[in-house]
């Protein structure tokens, strides 16, 4: 299962203008793989985490205005939620 998420501002991905990311469902191999990065803060762990899941880059990610990244966010707290699955 993915989520499609609409951007309030495009970004650039290997030089092409990207208007929406797909996010597909988090595996605990996903976790565990981010959580090994002891040295960095939730936020940046988060946030890999996020960039693994649309198979972008994180500096692409990091270069995104923090309004879109809040929409990520929120796609990936919905596929995490096991009280709400998705259909």
């Amino acid at each position: 299962m993915t989520e499609t998420i609409k951007l309030t501002y495009p970004i650039k991905i290997d030089g092409t203008e990207t208007h929406e990311l797909s996010m597909r469902v988090p595996l605990l191999n996903d976790l565990l793989a981010v959580k090994k990065n002891d040295n960095k803060s939730e936020l940046e762990i988060e946030m890999l985490l996020i960039s693994n899941l649309c198979k972008v880059a994180p500096d692409s990610i990091r270069a995104m205005p923090f309004r879109d990244y809040r929409k990520l966010e929120k796609a990936l707290a919905k596929l995490m939620d096991d009280e709400n699955p998705l259909d």
